[in-house]
């Protein structure tokens, strides 16, 4: 894009103005980074129970459980969540349970699932997440953390370089 001659002198090609500072820009860059990595680290309110929803904790045991139903909802754009029912048994008692969340990863109807339940009330029993969705939330705080160093990182070194 070029600029018509004489319209507006004080702006070269690129449109930032000659002569002028530019480091302003990567402070407020450093602090809109720093900020966003504060969010993906919040996420680990979310993150941590749903990493740990797995372990069996003291008064739970396991067992595995078969997906009996599944309860799928469709998205504006277009994706399939689903949220999967499972019957497991426990002293010749049968239960059903879902998971907590839904996910795009649906099992299919008969396939085999662990499923976690406290001993002293097996009705309320848990599905744990796939491994790839707790993967997968394990990279957002990592993601956060980075986010936070490279944004102090960059306001630190605006603030130590001299104003031209």
């Amino acid at each position: 894009m070029t600029t018509p001659p004489g319209r507006y002198p004080d702006l070269d090609l690129t449109g930032m103005r000659r002569g002028r500072d530019r480091s302003g820009a990567a402070a407020r860059n450093g602090i809109a980074m720093t900020l966003l990595g504060i969010f993906f680290l919040l996420s680990l309110v979310v993150v941590v129970p749903e990493i740990m929803a797995d372990r069996v904790g003291a008064g739970e045991a396991t067992t595995h459980g078969t997906v009996v139903d599944l309860h799928v909802t469709t998205g504006r754009s277009g994706s399939r969540l689903c949220v999967p029912v499972a019957r497991f048994e426990v002293d010749a008692t049968t239960y059903t349970t879902r998971t907590g969340r839904s996910s795009s990863s649906c099992p299919s109807i008969g396939s085999s699932v662990t499923v976690v339940y406290p001993t002293a009330d097996p009705s309320g029993a848990r599905v744990p997440p796939p491994a790839g969705t707790r993967l997968l939330l394990g990279v957002v705080p990592v993601v956060g953390l980075v986010l936070v160093v490279l944004g102090i990182r960059a306001f630190v070194v605006r603030l130590r370089r001299p104003i031209a």
